[in-house]
């Protein structure tokens, strides 16, 4: 076993001298930083504050609301057991996408309005010291898997000139909570920072 020991760690030792190794460094200093480009989706597909208004206004059957709120109902509290075309109100269903062929698409026509999110004034939001004014919003709306997404600092053009966290990133975001469907089971947003 001794030799044995002796003759794996001179091999080992060969290995080692064998092939030449060496580590490297270097610091390089930069007036700043480029921020990473940042993407927010909501979890929030339709505006139910809007629907509501829209299926309650005066030129609408009343019963349009009720319809609908029912039909979330079932679809969120089926148990999966048993046939779905039973659980639901046909009659009521019909008179949904009768509305839909009229009007559009409930998905469409009520999209979550994502700039509504940032928080500011005229769709202002601040990198800290730096401010920044959507000017054209479809150049940062942009539609995903996930519903209309905001997208901000894609072009790279905010930089961290100040070192620490106080010269990062702030930003505020309102999930709009109030605009979210009844029957929703998630109420917020998701943050890609890449």
């Amino acid at each position: 076993m001794l030799v044995l020991t002796i003759y794996m760690s001179c091999l080992l030792l060969i290995d080692f001298f064998e092939y030449a190794s060496f580590n490297e460094g270097s610091t390089v200093w930069k007036d700043n930083v480029t921020l990473p480009a940042i993407t927010l989706c909501s979890a929030n597909y339709v505006n139910y504050t809007a629907l509501k208004m829209a299926l309650s206004g005066e030129n609408v059957n009343h019963t349009l609301l009720e319809d609908f709120n029912g039909f979330m109902r079932t679809t969120s509290q089926f148990n999966r057991k048993g046939n779905f075309i039973n659980a639901i109100d046909i009659a009521a269903a019909v008179r949904i996408i009768g509305w839909e062929d009229d009007e559009g698409s409930i998905n469409t026509k009520f999209k979550n309005d994502m700039l509504s999110m940032l928080i500011g004034t005229d769709k202002d939001f601040s990198f800290e010291s730096i401010d920044q004014q959507i000017k054209f919003p479809e150049k940062v709306l942009y539609t995903t898997a996930l519903g209309e997404c905001l997208e901000l600092n894609d072009n790279g053009a905010m930089v961290q000139s100040n070192s620490g966290q106080n010269g990062g990133l702030t930003i505020d975001v309102d999930a709009n909570v109030q605009d979210y469907l009844f029957s929703s089971q998630t109420l917020g947003f998701v943050v890609f920072i890449r």
